[in-house]
């Protein structure tokens, strides 16, 4: 089975549900948006997942010692092939997770966007709403950095991006902003924003740095440098090829 399976089934949905939120947005139907939203988001989890799932067969086929295609070699834990492990990660995964976490972000978004449009709700309901969505994001970010199985780092990039931008627009928010929230309320929101993002850029840096030495690069310097180590013995550890494991 390819890795590639799970893209051209899902594709198609994915697309057609992105579709669906850009003109749902636009057309200002903001609950149809966040709906879409929640479908895409769902959709890449599927696809994330089922990637996942096809990589540690293919580990367990060559951790077994059986014959291993070419796309199997491409994730055995008896190679230590730094670039190639990052390609596969760039060309695979990274893509996805990151329009995964940006989706996760509009989720968020288009719910206080959909909850802005009933009136009738005082406007300390929209802060706090707004601020919890902020702690939540952050929330998901520290799970699928450092809970999940395989580390989403794309994921965490793309919530540290959103939140920066929070932080970023509300330093100089635009006039619609200004008419509905007072200057403390916008402040608060900011501050949120600014410390989840320092939050978060933290524990990607430090997830990161992490898994880069649990992944014994050591010894692929040793192979750049002449030795032969592409291949580990029966006594020795093997050398762990998950990019995403720590």
């Amino acid at each position: 089975t390819s890795p590639k399976q799970p893209i051209v089934v899902h594709s198609p949905a994915i697309c057609a549900s992105t579709l669906m939120m850009v003109y749902s947005h636009d057309y200002g139907y903001i609950g149809c948006a966040f709906l879409s939203s929640v479908l895409c988001g769902v959709l890449l989890r599927n696809v994330l997942k089922i990637q996942g799932g096809l990589l540690n067969e293919m580990e367990l086929v060559n951790g077994g010692g059986g014959a291993a295609t070419v796309d199997e070699s491409f994730n055995s834990a008896k190679y230590c092939d730094f670039k190639t492990r990052a390609l596969q990660y760039s060309t695979l995964r990274l893509p996805f997770e990151l329009y995964g976490g940006y989706v996760l972000a509009l989720v968020s978004l288009y719910f206080n966007t959909f909850l802005d449009g009933f009136d009738a709700l005082p406007m300390f309901v929209y802060l706090v709403v707004a601020n919890v969505s902020l702690a939540v994001l952050t929330c998901a970010g520290f799970w699928m950095l450092w809970k999940a199985e395989r580390k989403f780092y794309g994921v965490g990039v793309a919530l540290v991006l959103y939140l920066a931008g929070v932080a970023i627009e509300l330093h100089t928010p635009t006039q619609p902003i200004y008419n509905e929230f007072s200057d403390n309320a916008i402040l608060t929101t900011q501050i949120v924003a600014g410390v989840a993002t320092l939050i978060l850029m933290t524990l990607l840096g430090i997830r990161v740095m992490k898994s880069m030495i649990k992944s014994n690069l050591f010894n692929c310097v040793e192979v750049l440098g002449g030795g032969d180590r592409s291949v580990v013995s029966d006594g020795e550890e093997e050398i762990s090829t998950d990019y995403v494991h720590a």
